[in-house]
């Protein structure tokens, strides 16, 4: 049984190394087909001196290429982390900006509501002014009534008094 798992766990060793070894020629050289690098990685031996004599073969423009990267690779980071954090405060913007159109948007339609509601509290106002004015004349009239009442019971008793 151990040396079953041992077998196993070679196995995936291999076919680890070997998916790596295929990656890593893939990268190096991208003219190669699949099937010539399945030749390749068939043989570690080979693959791995593949691998190391191409990178024994790099060209000073690359060498140029590395260095140039590797020389300003702190600059585009920090640029980098600068864009991010300018993303991020365009990001808080928007949603301040989103915020100040659904502000906006609530108060138009508070307004919308106010003014429909205004032509209500003006019938309103309208109405308890006339009730207002309908009050005092009709205080004037009961108080015309009370006098023209209290004449015709003097009257009455007065043709009392003259008929006994």
């Amino acid at each position: 049984q151990s040396s079953n798992s041992f077998q196993s766990a070679l196995s995936r060793f291999n076919n680890e190394l070997k998916s790596r070894q295929k990656r890593h020629i893939g990268h190096i050289d991208k003219n190669l087909t699949e099937e010539e690098i399945d030749n390749l990685v068939s043989d570690p031996t080979r693959a791995e001196t593949y691998i190391q004599q191409s990178f024994q073969l790099v060209d000073v423009g690359d060498v140029l290429f590395f260095f140039f990267f590797f020389f300003f690779l702190p600059f585009i980071v920090a640029m980098m982390d600068r864009l991010v954090e300018i993303e991020s405060r365009t990001q808080g913007m928007q949603k301040i900006y989103d915020s100040l159109e659904e502000l906006r948007s609530m108060w138009h339609e508070l307004h919308f509501l106010v003014s429909e509601q205004q032509e209500y509290l003006d019938s309103i106002e309208n109405n308890v002014s006339q009730t207002k004015e309908y009050i005092a004349q009709a205080t004037v009239n009961l108080a015309k009534a009370e006098k023209s009442q209290k004449t015709s019971r003097k009257v009455e008793n007065k043709q009392k008094k003259d008929c006994i």
